[in-house]
């Protein structure tokens, strides 16, 4: 029998499974991103060969997510900013290319009023949500980010 030497063909770009990956910064990280923002492709490339401390990642239901807390936020008249926990619109944008949709940087202040609103979340609501556990994910990282003081690296990537 022989080897089927097909090489198979890569999925495109909009075939590729979106996701996002958070990553709290100390000061001295933020200040080598900012430095060197290439290196975000070379995290989100090894990010499973070595482990990222300080992070979280979440898979194409990033986006049902991220619509849940923008309409929880609207409903509690909170600014929509707050909201934007897993793509932030503010912050610097630091790098793009074909795999990084967009990585940006959001400075600590920001990371932090982000924090405190996921964390006064009614838990009644968060468990009767069918993202109860995705937001229990997310309440977590951004928990130990408010306690660092840490900014936060949010990637928005394809693979």
């Amino acid at each position: 029998m022989g080897t089927d030497t097909r090489r198979q063909r890569q999925p495109s770009k909009k075939e590729r499974i979106e996701r996002v990956l958070l990553i709290g910064l100390s000061p001295a990280r933020e200040k080598l991103l900012l430095d060197e923002p290439e290196l975000i492709h070379t995290i989100v490339r090894e990010r499973s060969k070595t482990p990222i401390p300080r992070s979280v990642e979440f898979d194409q239901r990033f986006v049902s997510l991220q619509q849940t807390l923008t309409e929880i936020a609207a409903k509690s008249g909170a600014p929509p900013g707050l909201a934007e926990a897993l793509t932030p619109r503010s912050g610097t944008l630091l790098y793009e290319d074909d795999t990084v949709e967009a990585a940006r940087l959001v400075g600590a202040e920001q990371a932090q009023a982000m924090a405190r609103w996921l964390s006064a979340l009614p838990k009644d609501l968060i468990a009767r949500s069918m993202m109860g556990t995705d937001i229990a994910r997310l309440q977590s990282f951004y928990g130990e980010l408010a306690g660092l003081g840490h900014a936060l690296l949010s990637i928005r990537f394809r693979e």
